[in-house]
């Protein structure tokens, strides 16, 4: 299709080189493996019932997977456990890159030698950004599957019944927001506000005023003045009563709930729970909803600012029995047909023919969701990574992020303060 054409070359030729460089928990369930050869897979249940059109027809080409299903925090800690023993008890695993410092990406098997044996299918069409996730040290440990990237989900009835358009700048936003609040009973913005999400929350929004968590060399870079400017702005929604005050301790379901109850005029949260919004028996707002990207900065309009992606990749273990057999895997699941299936149960897809594709378009205006896929896909080519691959301590990290927003949030000190005293701690740890 035309559109992989525009593909940067230089960055293709950049990703290929990285592919040159070189016990059971709750809830398993094992699929028929009766006669084919079997993988052990270990994945949230989400990913396993996604490819229930899919599995069959590898048993058809003598692969079965033998699946292990648990909470997310079980299918990080089962299969980083079982990775580093001898035989690893998984051969493949639906995986976070932020998961993986240094130390864990050793224990993974470098996927540059399988791609040359057997490559997957156009792999140009894979979105750079989530293949970049998978990297570490010039080499491809993990390979993207699904994706979600963090959009603004909102009110377009109300936009449009208070003549609002869709803003040019987050300035712009926070003005379409407190003129809705004004005239109504919602609030003007919603998104995660645990102090464990706020890591991802504070690098979409700092993305927009051009600023960032980190810098290229891996130093904190929280306390300059682009994310300090989207932290001003974060906590004024706040303390101006913009952002509902259950917003410290507010979850994904917590937040989605805001906005399926009509409560919320903007939603910061991934594309992906477009269908529960747009679920007429579950979603008071299903046929009012439009989308867009958080738009920039005035001062950065014009500019190339990053944002957020949400990405589960695929990892075989070092130590794994059946790598050839995982691989086999890998590429059938990231094969363009396969991927339009799983896309339509309800996985965004990595690859960009997907998300141009006449079956997954229809299934989205299906739902009033037409303008999504453009929307999702835009967010996906400006992602960026909050931190360098493989950064020590990122648990720490998280916890750190989300201590100090929430400080700023609740006034108890400036978001300057709150940036200079996370760099700090942040440096001591890495020290």
């Amino acid at each position: 299709m035309t559109e992989k054409m525009d593909f940067n070359r230089r960055h293709v030729l950049q990703l290929v080189t990285a592919f040159g460089a070189g016990a059971a928990l709750d809830g398993v369930n094992t699929t028929n493996a009766a006669e084919a050869e079997f993988i052990r897979a270990i994945m949230h249940k989400v990913h396993q019932d996604m490819q229930q059109s899919i599995l069959p027809e590898m048993q058809k080409e003598g692969l079965s997977v033998r699946i292990t299903t648990g909470p997310i925090n079980q299918v990080e800690e089962g299969f980083v456990r079982e990775a580093r023993v001898q035989p690893s008890g998984f051969d493949v695993g639906f995986q976070k890159p932020e998961w993986f410092d240094a130390p864990r990406f050793d224990l993974l098997e470098p996927l540059g030698q399988w791609q040359l044996r057997e490559p997957i299918v156009d792999f140009g069409d894979i979105l750079a950004s989530l293949l970049e996730a998978g990297q570490f040290n010039g080499a491809q440990y993990m390979i993207p599957v699904r994706t979600g990237a963090y959009v603004l989900h909102y009110r377009k009835d109300l936009f449009d019944q208070y003549s609002l358009g869709e803003p040019a700048t987050i300035e712009e936003l926070g003005e379409a927001m407190r003129t809705i609040s004004a005239k109504t009973d919602v609030y003007g913005f919603t998104a995660y506000g645990r102090a464990d999400a706020q890591w991802q929350v504070l690098h979409n929004l700092a993305a927009a005023f051009g600023g960032r968590l980190f810098d290229e060399a891996g130093k904190p870079a929280m306390a300059e003045a682009g994310t300090v400017a989207a932290l001003e702005w974060y906590a004024k929604l706040f303390k101006d009563k913009m952002i509902s005050p259950d917003h410290l301790v507010m979850d994904v379901d917590g937040s989605n709930r805001l906005l399926m109850e009509g409560r919320t005029a903007v939603l910061m949260d991934l594309g992906s729970r477009w269908s529960l919004f747009t679920d007429p028996t579950r979603s008071k707002v299903a046929g009012k909803l439009g989308w867009m990207v958080l738009p920039p900065a005035r001062a950065m309009v014009g500019k190339k600012i990053g944002g957020y992606a949400s990405t589960w990749s695929l990892a075989i273990p070092k130590r794994a029995q059946k790598k050839q057999l995982a691989w086999r895997y890998i590429r059938m699941l990231l094969d363009p047909k396969v991927q339009i299936v799983m896309a339509q149960q309800g996985n965004d897809p990595v690859r960009r023919s997907t998300w141009a594709s006449k079956e997954l378009i229809a299934s989205y205006a299906d739902r009033g969701a037409s303008t999504l896929p453009a929307v999702t896909q835009k967010a996906l080519e400006r992602a960026t990574a909050p931190w360098p691959n493989g950064t020590a301590g990122t648990a720490k990290i998280t916890e750190i992020i989300g201590q100090s927003v929430h400080r700023t949030l609740l006034g108890n000190a400036t978001a300057q303060q709150a940036m200079n005293d996370a760099a700090d701690q942040i440096r001591a740890i890495k020290a």
